[in-house]
């Protein structure tokens, strides 16, 4: 466990990068913010300002957890997902009994209330779970030892290949994608109808060494984003998740383990740091196929760290993306907002009081229902992980 707190506050204070991935759909409204003070650059790519848009309010408090631990004390728990629609949201994570020195069991917090009320459910078997995604009433999430699956989140099924060190999921091509990083270092490409069985691709030279951060998919398309064991950016498209050839990857991108992909008013959206002779901060490329890229927004980084930006949703006429920037200081990191109505003009809205002053509050997973937007995240000091958190985000009268 030890080690999984180190990794985690590396994540925090590595200053790039991008987390998740959710696949959309989008009705795009061309220039529609830039009466909110949106400058527009060269080339046709939005400069985004740092301004605050109105129209969310926020509700924070603490997801439950099994242990019972008061804020302030060991680590107890670590959310990693949130999926759904309709009235039901489920989130997924690790919980540790006793505080930060127990033992991590994976489960569930379920809300049918649009995030207001959560109850958390242990997974028997599920030594943590990350990675959620939802299709047709299926969840499907991962975990070391294999791929987990539920139809209301609250029994899980094991099914899948073990001994997982990292894996990424996509709902698409009627069913669920995945690619996976074993333990002793293998890649491999899966693809299941129903989550519940899954069958690997074959091996392929663009596949080895890949280790995927993000995947989005149509159904006739998927793109996936990673790196390599080299830490070099790679981007792998396919038609039908068994054969992936390699794609052009955007100048200028920056940490790819964190970079992400959704596919969204008819064309793939990739989000990833970015830095060049007179940027430094995050960008948005678009591409129709995933084979090539058009810079089409970039956000300029605060205090000379990038924002850490998650999946995008929509809720109600805009989208939204949650996130945080790292500071200089060891314990603080800013938390993240971001509005658009076209995916290339973005304007930050304002941040909710955190649940535990004097922590890095990162909100990291979205999801939203018809009637709110839910934000899912953690707490944590230098020292120690305070619980996940739930911001629940509501249109202003």
């Amino acid at each position: 466990m030890d080690r999984l707190h180190r990794r985690r506050r590396l994540r925090l204070h590595r200053a790039v990068g991008l987390a998740g991935v959710l696949s959309l759909a989008l009705t795009t409204t061309p220039g529609a913010s830039q009466a909110a003070g949106i400058a527009i650059a060269p080339a046709s790519t939005s400069v985004v300002a740092d301004v605050v848009a109105p129209g969310i309010t926020w509700t924070a408090a603490k997801l439950p957890d099994l242990a019972g631990t008061p804020p302030g004390g060991e680590r107890s728990g670590y959310v990693a997902g949130i999926a759904g629609g309709a009235s039901t949201l489920v989130a997924i994570g690790t919980d540790t009994a006793g505080g930060g020195s127990g033992t991590a069991a994976g489960v569930s917090w379920v809300s049918i209330d649009d995030g207001l009320t959560w109850v958390e459910h242990t997974i028997p078997g599920a030594p943590s779970l990350g990675g959620l995604v939802s299709a047709k009433g299926i969840f499907v999430a991962w975990a070391p030892n294999g791929f987990w699956t539920s139809l209301g989140g609250l029994g899980w099924a094991r099914s899948g290949p073990g001994g997982i060190a990292e894996a990424a999921l996509a709902p698409g091509l009627g069913g669920f994608l995945a690619f996976t990083r074993s333990t002793s270092g293998v890649t491999r490409a899966w693809k299941s109808n129903t989550g519940t069985s899954w069958h690997a691709a074959p091996d392929q030279t663009s596949i080895r060494g890949f280790i995927a951060s993000g995947m989005a998919a149509t159904n006739a398309r998927i793109v996936a984003v990673g790196r390599d064991p080299a830490n070099r950016a790679r981007i792998l498209v396919s038609t039908d998740g068994r054969t992936w050839s390699r794609a052009t990857v955007p100048a200028g991108l920056r940490q790819p383990a964190f970079a992400s992909v959704s596919f969204a008013g008819g064309a793939f959206r990739l989000i990833a740091a970015y830095r060049d002779a007179t940027h430094n901060g995050t960008a948005v490329w678009s591409s129709s196929t995933g084979t090539s890229w058009t810079r089409r927004s970039f956000v300029p980084a605060a205090g000379g760290f990038p924002d850490l930006m998650s999946n995008v949703v929509r809720f109600g006429t805009a989208w939204f993306t949650a996130g945080f920037a790292a500071t200089a200081a060891a314990d603080d990191c800013i938390r993240r907002f971001w509005r658009t109505t076209d995916l290339i003009h973005w304007v930050r809205v304002n941040t909710p009081t955190p649940t535990q002053p004097g922590t890095c509050t990162k909100p990291q997973r979205s999801g939203a229902t018809g009637l709110r937007m839910v934000v899912v995240g953690n707490s944590s000091d230098f020292q120690q992980w305070d619980g996940a958190d739930v911001w629940v985000a509501r249109p202003t009268p």
